[in-house]
């Protein structure tokens, strides 16, 4: 329905409740953009893990997700791998920080405080207490964004009205997504003006990236790294972890 919905008004949004996700936020928005041609949006709310910046000391919003799609033409001209980015807005996601925790691993002095309300690198003592939004206020604001466009028009619960909610198993907050069909919406000439104008920008992006490149620096666009993956691993494979490895196969058996 907002697949159709989009294609005919130009602009759709599903709701959904109880959304039970569990997963990366950007495979809700890809094939919106690499199969329809759409740009697409998405927020999931969670379950409360971060404090308000400044000052808050106790949970209150969820790492609070957001992802983004743009279609784009690919190298051979004929069909479209988008842009495409997924970030919480929390230093860390949930996720890692719980990953360190099993490593042993410090994380970023800014991630997370602990019980008391102080900083701390402890990724275990950071699960106790509290995670921090990304750049302080700027990440507070985009969490609370998120719960208002997530919780609100869903009538789901709020991050802090779930606090009770185990920390493992998947969130059972709101979903807002958000579909734009560049076809009808853009007003420099239809869909095709508009990858032209996407390409203009990220085209330069990819060019400066180039440089940076061969000078030693890291740099590239989102999602680029996973475009390029899906074409080398069924060739090539991917390295994991011994133990890593081992663990999977017992929970397989």
């Amino acid at each position: 329905m907002c697949l159709m919905d989009a294609k005919t008004t130009g602009v759709a949004v599903l709701l959904i409740s109880r959304a039970h996700h569990f997963a990366a936020l950007w495979q809700d928005v890809e094939p919106l953009a690499a199969r329809h041609g759409l740009v697409a949006m998405a927020f999931l709310n969670s379950k409360a893990f971060v404090a308000h910046w400044p000052g808050g000391h106790q949970p209150l919003y969820g790492t609070n997700p957001m992802a983004f799609a743009c279609p784009r033409r690919s190298e051979d001209g004929t069909s479209e791998q988008p842009f495409v980015f997924d970030q919480a807005s929390s230093v860390m996601a949930r996720g890692d920080m719980t990953l360190a925790s099993i490593d042993g691993r410090a994380i970023p002095a800014d991630a997370a405080i602990d019980e008391h309300g102080q900083p701390t690198t402890d990724a275990a003592a950071g699960l106790k207490g509290a995670q921090l939004p990304f750049a302080g206020h700027k990440g507070t604001c985009l969490a609370l964004m998120v719960e208002l466009l997530a919780a609100s028009f869903t009538g789901d619960a709020f991050a802090y009205e779930a606090r009770g909610e185990s920390d493992s198993g998947p969130t059972q907050h709101g979903e807002l997504i958000l579909a734009i069909d560049p076809e009808i919406c853009s007003r420099s000439g239809g869909r095709a003006a508009f990858l032209d104008r996407v390409e203009d920008l990220l085209q330069m992006v990819e060019a400066e990236a180039k440089v940076a490149q061969a000078s030693g620096r890291n740099m590239r666009l989102p999602s680029q790294r996973r475009w390029g993956a899906r074409k080398t691993t069924p060739q090539e494979g991917f390295e994991i972890d011994e133990a890593l490895l081992q663990t999977c196969k017992a929970l397989c058996e």
